[in-house]
């Protein structure tokens, strides 16, 4: 019976290094993770700017959409034939809607 346990214990240790060693086993990397660009942007009701952080691709993004919306915004007011002022004063009065004083 004490030959039984100790032949157990020498299949378990010559087994353990076989299993431990992978022939030609690569390290797996993870993804390298895109580098993050920060920029100090206004907030609306303050005069402390909060810090954004966002990929290079989504700067662009951010840029492009920025870009476009002022563009939209100019050809409007150019259309419209009135100054970018008198816009504002409509959206902050609700001039723009009817919703203004009555």
């Amino acid at each position: 019976m004490i030959r039984f346990p100790a032949l157990m214990a020498t299949a378990l240790i010559l087994a353990a290094p076989a299993s431990a060693q992978q022939p030609n086993a690569a390290p797996e990397q993870a993804p390298a993770k895109p580098k993050k660009i920060c920029r100090s942007m206004p907030e609306a009701g303050t005069r402390i700017a909060k810090s954004k952080c966002y990929t290079a691709e989504q700067w662009a993004d951010y840029d492009r959409t920025q870009a476009e919306a002022a563009s939209k915004l100019a050809s409007d007011v150019s259309r419209s034939g009135s100054r970018a002022g008198d816009s504002a004063a409509m959206l902050t009065t609700g001039g723009l809607f009817g919703l203004g004083p009555h």
